[in-house]
């Protein structure tokens, strides 16, 4: 691997702001490497394997600048048999998406959503000794019968204006961007800003959000009970009620526009955990140039004293590396040669270096649960991947917020079939008595789970001194098989954008997660520190996909290429032995898509996948001048039903028959039989291949020829 000697930015750390910027800078044309010292990408944000936690613990407690910063670690495992252990997941900063968020909302604007996959959190749960569902749609408020009317009416109302404040707020952010894009034409400019003036006065008389806590709104101007309040506050917005009433009505409206956009629920849930997100803007950022290092204990970052500016970074793989910017945790500043580098930075300890630069920080507790058991209360039996169930103080003694619970399934990629991890989240606990307000929260939670006692561990709660088991009557058999507890330095729920290091070319992250329950303030972070390093530039703008990268090759590689091309449009073979042509072999014409000239070949009737979709086969297709084309004696139907084509000839096709299939091919620009494409346009084999389903294509009344579907026939096909 050859190693550049200067590039235009090295960022240190996995996490996910630093991911983030990381993404940015290499799809804007910088070139990149990204370095951490951990073996895994994350940092604070990473899910671990059972074994890659315990083997890391003593690292992770230590003081150190990059990677997971923890403490207090308390594993307990009941040492019985887990299989797949490999496949369990600890989150460490277990997080739930909501659909209109500034990180899905990103994802989907740069294209990097392909990356990942999500599942719906089904259900929303309150429990404070008995499990309620939390009414956040007005139809679930009018079924649920613990409410009064009097008290419905007053919640609709409250929800309605946070749902009018969160329209509006949409409104203005689209009529911004479309500002931006008539920025030079003066009389538009004058035109909406008139308009966005009459508009927002119309708006904002009506209903503005008074200047008082979050709280105060709820209880004196929509006068909601404090059963209510406590919905909304901890089972809806997941906020303290002390924060600003703006805060929790945008935390509301965001809540209830997240509704319906891509599942019923506002909440989503990353496969596998919140560190795929690192991972995704990693591939990002490899896919445009970026250079990953991974393993580097002895990263050291060198400043020119006499301008003081960011000079070089040195690793063992690396060697000494220049770079024009730098992007690092807060905390890595301490990793600064003391030699090169002025008298404002100096060595120091994580704390101490957040506490001097302004950071403010909490305490965030966690617990962790693997659970074994056939069905897990909170989520529905049938297909149920996901809930998120909150815990108020006064249920729980020892809390001093809510706690959160999000309880998942083997469907959501972080454990085995038969298992259920649970992650818990709260704050304001000291590092004497989380463990064990954790546990009572964990009783509460799941009164029917059996903890078998170890000689090493007693815990306050279902658990007898002689080690029998426990268990409550009439309850689904429930095991704890792994827990661990631990406390995490994290962000105080606000944006951290404005800590700052005295050197040129230097620029600090966090480096930390949070205790929210979404991702807003890392990308917040990560947006204003790109707009730092390079203004002007556009924040991770849309990536291209495959088929719409151009790629302009030299004349001494036009062979090299034309046989790269032929390969790839080479036959495949599903697990069933069936053949067909990749998507590859396909081009796109002005008439829409044909299959490449390199691509000769013959074949029958069409064939079913392993994965029950249908495709035409080889012999379906037959050459013409123009390239290879659909038999017109090819009979079969779009609805799906399996019928066996006509016996077509095998052998080449002659110049008279190629002539009339050019002919025929000419009429098929007569109206076609009208098909809705219910099934994907492109499907996926057992061993990652990709093919046209058989449901693309579309057949003249007429002359009976197939063709692919007039939908198909554009740029974005």
């Amino acid at each position: 691997m050859d190693i550049p000697k200067e590039v235009d930015c090295i960022v240190i750390g996995t996490g996910l702001v630093e991911s983030l910027v990381a993404a940015a800078c290499a799809r804007v044309g910088k070139s990149v490497i990204h370095v951490d010292r951990n073996q895994f990408y994350g940092g604070n944000w990473a899910a671990l394997s059972l074994d890659d936690f315990q083997n890391g613990k003593e690292e992770f407690e230590g003081d150190h600048a990059i990677g997971p910063q923890l403490s207090n670690i308390d594993v307990w495992d009941s040492g019985m048999e887990i299989p797949r252990r490999r496949a369990v997941l600890v989150d460490l900063s277990p997080k739930l998406c909501f659909s209109k968020g500034k990180l899905v909302q990103l994802l989907v604007s740069s294209n990097s959503a392909r990356y990942l996959d999500f599942k719906e959190v089904s259900s929303m749960h309150r429990n404070d000794g008995s499990i309620t569902s939390v009414p956040c749609t007005k139809a679930s408020l009018m079924r649920n019968k613990t409410i009064s009317p009097m008290e419905k009416r007053r919640l609709v109302k409250y929800l309605q204006y946070c749902l009018e404040h969160a329209k509006y707020a949409q409104s203005q952010q689209h009529q911004n961007e479309t500002n931006q894009q008539q920025k030079g034409e003066e009389k538009n400019e004058e035109k909406q800003r008139a308009s966005n003036s009459r508009h927002a006065q119309k708006q904002t008389s009506t209903a503005p959000i008074p200047d008082v806590s979050f709280e105060v709104l709820l209880s004196k101007d929509f006068k909601l009970n404090k059963n209510l309040q406590e919905y909304v506050i901890s089972s809806m917005t997941w906020l303290d009620g002390s924060v600003p009433a703006k805060v929790g009505v945008e935390r509301t409206g965001l809540f209830l526009t997240s509704m319906n956009v891509f599942c019923p629920s506002p909440l989503l849930y990353p496969m596998y955990g919140s560190g795929e997100f690192s991972q995704a803007f990693s591939r990002l950022c490899a896919v445009f140039g970026g250079m990953y290092v991974l393993c580097q204990n002895d990263i050291e970052l060198h400043v020119d004293g006499t301008s003081n500016s960011i000079h070089s970074v040195s690793t063992g793989a690396l060697g000494d590396v220049k770079a024009k910017n730098v992007v690092a945790p807060l905390p890595c500043c301490a990793l600064v040669d003391t030699k090169l580098a002025p008298t404002s930075i100096t060595a120091a300890t994580t704390t101490q270096q957040q506490q001097e630069n302004g950071v403010s920080t909490t305490m965030i507790s966690r617990a962790s649960l693997l659970i074994k058991t056939d069905s897990i209360p909170y989520v529905e039996d049938d297909g149920g991947c996901c809930a998120v169930v909150t815990v108020p103080p006064a249920s729980c003694e020892g809390l001093k917020s809510p706690c959160r619970a999000i309880v998942l399934t083997h469907r959501s990629g972080v454990c085995p079939k038969g298992y259920a991890m649970c992650h818990l989240t709260t704050t304001g606990l000291d590092e004497n008595t989380f463990t064990v307000v954790l546990q009572r929260a964990m009783s509460l939670l799941f009164p029917a789970m059996i903890v078998k006692a170890s000689t090493e561990d007693n815990f306050d709660t279902n658990i007898e001194d002689d080690g029998d088991e426990t268990e409550v009557a009439d309850s689904p058999s429930m095991h704890l098989v792994w827990r661990v507890f631990f406390q995490q330095l994290g962000l105080d729920n606000s944006p951290n954008t404005e800590h700052t290091v005295s050197v040129n070319g230097l620029f600090a992250t966090s480096g930390l997660s949070d205790a929210s329950i979404g991702f807003d303030l890392a990308v917040e972070e990560a947006e204003v520190l790109f707009s730092r390093i390079y203004p002007g530039e556009d924040f991770l703008p849309r990536a291209p996909d495959y088929d719409e990268i151009v790629f302009d090759f030299g004349d001494e590689e036009q062979d090299e290429a034309k046989n790269d091309q032929d390969e790839e449009c080479a036959l495949k073979t599903t697990s069933c032995g069936t053949t067909y042509l990749p998507i590859s072999a396909y081009k796109k014409t002005e008439n829409g898509y044909v299959l490449r000239e390199s691509a000769h070949y013959r074949a029958s009737t069409y064939l079913t996948t392993s994965v029950g979709t249908k495709y035409l086969p080889i012999s379906a297709y037959m050459q013409t001048p123009d390239g290879l084309v659909l038999r017109s004696s090819t009979d079969c139907e779009t609805s799906g039903e399996e019928q066996v084509a006509s016996v077509v000839n095998t052998d080449p096709p002659s110049s008279s028959t190629a002539t009339t299939a050019t002919e025929t091919r000419a009429n098929t620009t007569r109206p076609v039989e009208k098909t809705q494409i219910k099934s994907p346009v492109v499907c996926t084999t057992s061993f990652g291949t990709t093919y046209y389903s058989f449901q693309v294509y579309a057949r003249n009344a007429s002359t009976g020829v197939y063709s692919l579907h007039p939908s198909l026939h554009s740029s974005n096909a």
